[in-house]
């Protein structure tokens, strides 16, 4: 009976640790993704103020001002926040 019992407590022991390991790997997956996500969202963002200088050079700025504030809004209310 001992013995079962050894068995059982070390068989208990395996699936917490397995049960860790898979929660550190999702949340592993999870900062990657979000990584992955917050890279693509400031590569959007760098690309929209460079359009918005080069407008600004060129005098257009009213289109991509409006352009510009409701990207940011719908980015940053979804993806960042």
């Amino acid at each position: 009976m001992v013995k079962n019992q050894k068995v059982l407590l070390k068989k208990s022991q395996q699936d917490k640790l397995i049960k860790e390991q898979k929660q550190l790997q999702d949340y592993a997956e999870y900062l990657e993704k979000s990584e992955d996500e917050l890279r693509a969202f400031r590569h959007d963002y760098r690309n929209m103020f460079n359009s918005l200088k080069i407008s600004a050079q060129e005098g257009n700025t009213k289109e991509l001002i409006q352009k510009l504030d409701e990207y940011t809004k719908t980015n940053l209310n979804a993806k960042v926040f």
